[in-house]
């Protein structure tokens, strides 16, 4: 029997959610009382390398990947929970493809229930089912509760994500030298190529261009960059021009608008570029994404 926020939760594929600096979430403060975001991806091969300030978990239901996190590859298949840290850069990567439901918590709420979130680090992964029963319970609260206005409703949902948090610090922290194996001395580097490529996708831009604006060795950059986004420069880019090209297609562009308003230079080397990265031409995937 499936719970209520396994029916309840939306498939949420813009291409603001995906072409971004990094995952802003800006839309999860959207009710001040209930600050959190959530998502359930089906069937899904890739999310892309991205990191944001606020605390994220994953529950696999469906399938098998590697998890790209920090500098580390996880396994990871259906029953596990992901907790991904603060400022933490993670891609993921499936050859089957995986399905999974997606928690984002607010720095706000823990401020507001007085728990400096900065002072914790917790495990990557866990298949421990006294956790995984509290974020299901929180989950079910929230997608039962969530539109209500009502004053009890709301504290129902805050008293599940406490309970699942208080449970979390207290028995699924790790140590400093633990969690240093996530972070490395090119993180930062890595991360400002990510927001200028994010930023001039649509324009013309060289693994040369890129390294001499973070002022690394252009060799040296492109390990780096495929150590911590779990792909290439080039790879990274053309993710996201297909992307942009689906929300085009879906907008009702033809394939050669599309093909130029994602920056790619020709018609050609779109449609063998798509098809590489999604297994299908464009017109055969018009809008549908990954």
């Amino acid at each position: 029997m499936k719970s209520k926020y396994a029916e309840n939760m939306t498939i949420k594929n813009t291409v603001t959610d995906t072409v971004n600096r990094f995952e802003h979430h800006l839309d999860i403060k959207r009710t001040p009382l209930v600050p959190f975001k959530a998502r359930n991806t089906k069937n899904t091969k890739t999310i892309y390398c991205n990191w944001h300030d606020n605390l994220e978990m994953l529950y696999f239901t469906e399938g098998s990947a590697v998890l790209h996190y920090g500098i580390r590859d996880i396994e990871v298949s259906a029953g596990e929970l992901v907790i991904v840290n603060a400022q933490t850069m993670h891609s993921m990567t499936s050859e089957t493809g995986v399905s999974f439901h997606m928690i984002i918590i607010d720095n706000i709420f823990f401020e507001e229930n007085g728990i400096d979130i900065t002072k914790y680090t917790f495990v990557p992964t866990t298949r421990d089912e006294r956790i995984i029963k509290l974020y299901e319970t929180a989950c079910n609260e929230y997608f039962i509760r969530r539109d209500n206005t009502e004053p009890l409703d709301i504290a129902r949902i805050r008293h599940a994500f406490l309970a699942f948090m208080i449970e979390l610090c207290d028995g699924y922290v790790v140590s400093a030298d633990i969690s240093n194996v996530t972070a490395g001395g090119s993180e930062k580097y890595v991360k400002q190529a990510m927001e200028y490529i994010n930023d001039n996708y649509t324009e013309k831009i060289t693994l040369d261009g890129i390294a001499k604006v973070i002022g690394l060795n252009k060799s040296y950059f492109a390990r780096e960059f495929r150590k911590y986004a779990g792909q290439t420069v080039h790879t990274y880019i053309n993710n996201l021009r297909c992307t942009r090209a689906d929300r085009c297609l879906s907008e009702g562009m033809s394939v050669t608008q599309a093909a130029m308003e994602a920056g790619f230079g020709t018609l050609s080397y779109f449609s063998r570029t798509y098809r590489k990265l999604r297994g299908v031409s464009p017109a055969a995937g018009r809008g549908k994404g990954c």
